[in-house]
């Protein structure tokens, strides 16, 4: 029997699994060979009956390494750069986020962090192990601390908290949230940012499964989570396309609250998730000897290498970061290489691992003269 890291419910029914997983998805491999010895881990995951948490029971925090080879920047992508400018504005019109002191759990390389200080003349203060000096492109007052935010360096003086596709990486997610309540003064507002299970289960979304990602959060979840952890909630949220979910809440000293159950449809689940693993089994195979590459060198190309075991199939993966260009996928070691290297491969098919990307990448195919096959990742 396992316990809910959100509601502390004991029912958990497990629906799903998956061997020999790469335990990351956007760790920088230099060689073919070092990612195809790529650490391995499994997934077997349970949705919890009570509030609808869903968690990779054989997680083991131990096989992680969040350090600085961990590449999760995604702010190359003018789409995606546009999306946080105007999430920083509202949040920044939100909030009043004017020469305020903000803390981000979870900063990656500051990016999101400096630009909510630069634009509203804040002071930050950003957690991430896998930050790096050298990739920072910091602006304004902004201060970064190469460490796993935790109870040791919760108390801060801080008026906003935000933490980005942060949570479902937290084995104990209510130690954070226990820390952070404790660390921070009442009443001040924290908004968090986690994938949306509900479309990843709807849609049977295998490719958004990754071993880094301990726990999947719908609505319910997350609201037994924050109630459960003393939170006031004020919102919750969705945005790109259904993709994030965000949690507007109040730290408060009140004892927690209860939050609403409801049945966890986890058959449901299972049958999606298989119909579309059999659904793009299917479509590799018949694509035949067409030449095929993977848009987006992150974890949703990972999770599908990994689920389909289709390496032969596919010829590389282009991205537009330059750091992860000249690198290798694991866990079959396919070359990541940039949009500019695809006149000389000549794709017949470009499966766009994530379509809010779309629009961008038939730019950018157009102005180099290439008229691929889009295929979207659905």
């Amino acid at each position: 029997m396992r316990v809910c890291a959100a509601c502390g419910g004991r029912n958990m029914e497990e629906f799903y699994r998956q061997a020999a997983v790469p335990v990351h998805s956007v760790l920088l491999f230099p060689t073919r060979a070092r990612a195809r010895r790529c650490p391995r881990g499994q997934i077997r995951l349970g949705a919890c009956q009570d509030c609808g948490l869903v968690t990779n029971l054989d997680f083991d925090p131990h096989l992680l390494d969040y350090g600085e080879q961990y590449e999760e920047n995604q702010g190359y992508s003018p789409t995606f750069d546009a999306f946080h400018r105007d999430l920083a504005a509202a949040w920044i019109r939100r909030y009043g986020l004017h020469g305020k002191r903000l803390l981000e759990i979870g900063c990656g390389k500051g990016e999101f962090l400096s630009l909510l200080c630069e634009s509203g003349g804040n002071r930050g203060l950003g957690f991430d192990p896998a930050f790096t000096r050298a990739r920072s492109r910091a602006r304004g007052e902004v201060e970064f601390v190469r460490e796993l935010y935790s109870s040791a360096n919760a108390a801060q003086d801080v008026d906003f908290v935000c933490c980005k596709m942060t949570l479902e990486h937290v084995h104990r997610p209510t130690e954070l949230l226990d820390a952070l309540r404790s660390g921070i003064a009442e009443n001040t507002s924290v908004v968090f940012q986690v994938p949306n299970a509900a479309r990843i289960f709807d849609e049977g979304a295998f490719w958004d499964i990754y071993y880094e990602h301990c726990h999947y959060f719908s609505r319910r979840a997350l609201e037994a989570l924050f109630h459960g952890c003393g939170f006031a909630l004020d919102a919750v949220e969705t945005a790109y396309q259904d993709q994030y979910l965000f949690v507007h809440a109040r730290s408060r000293s009140a004892a927690p609250s209860a939050a609403g159950s409801g049945r966890t449809p986890v058959a449901e689940m299972a049958s999606a998730l298989e119909g579309k693993l059999a659904q793009w089994r299917a479509w590799f195979q018949e694509s035949g000897t067409q030449r095929i590459v993977l848009w987006g060198g992150g974890s949703k190309a990972v999770a599908l290498l990994s689920a389909l075991t289709v390496p032969d199939r596919v010829h590389c993966v282009v991205d537009i970061n330059p750091h992860r260009q000249q690198t290798f996928l694991p866990p079959a070691g396919h070359k990541i290489v940039a949009p500019q290297d695809l006149p000389g491969i000549d794709p017949q098919i470009v499966v766009v691992m994530n379509p809010v990307y779309e629009a961008e990448i038939r730019q950018a195919l157009a102005a180099l003269g290439l008229t691929p096959r889009l295929v979207m990742m659905r």
